[in-house]
């Protein structure tokens, strides 16, 4: 709902700046993962099981009992095309005193913009962008997590 906003905005803040050229895009969503909001993926000692919830970083080779804060896994994809458009994926740890074990987890993009990119090429990348998270969005997260997930009021 914000890309129409996007799409009013970015001439004026282009001219407003005197931008020249735009080199990359950058869109990110992002999940948080916490007792208080998603219990049904914590166990009864409060540990996150994380394989409930994600399809990646979640299988570690070899015997343990469980995966323990903190976490941070990264890994970053290039989707093709040219200029480059990439991709990542992060599970990073977000536990506070307050709320406890919490992950956060974040997928965002990176698309380059051609050299002579205006304004419908950025809106162009934002609508990839967006249909990209979202793909990977369905892909990452396991069917039990994304049923949960409801936006957070602010």
């Amino acid at each position: 709902h914000l890309r129409k906003e996007f799409a009013k905005w970015l001439p004026q803040w282009i001219e407003h700046f005197g931008v020249e050229t735009a080199e990359h895009l950058n869109l990110g969503y992002i999940n948080v993962l916490r007792r208080d909001v998603t219990p049904q993926f914590f166990n009864k000692e409060g540990g996150l099981e994380l394989d409930k919830v994600l399809r990646v970083f979640s299988e570690i080779p070899g015997k343990h009992e469980s995966l323990e804060p903190p976490y941070d896994c990264r890994v970053t994809v290039n989707l093709g095309n040219a200029p480059a458009r990439k991709l990542s994926i992060r599970v990073k740890d977000a536990t506070t005193p307050a709320n406890g074990v919490a992950i956060k987890v974040t997928l965002e993009t990176f698309p380059q913009v051609s050299r002579d990119g205006g304004v419908s090429e950025v809106l162009e990348l934002l609508d990839w962008s967006h249909e990209r998270i979202i793909e990977r969005f369905e892909q990452v997260f396991t069917d039990e997590a994304k049923v949960s997930f409801t936006p957070e009021a602010q």
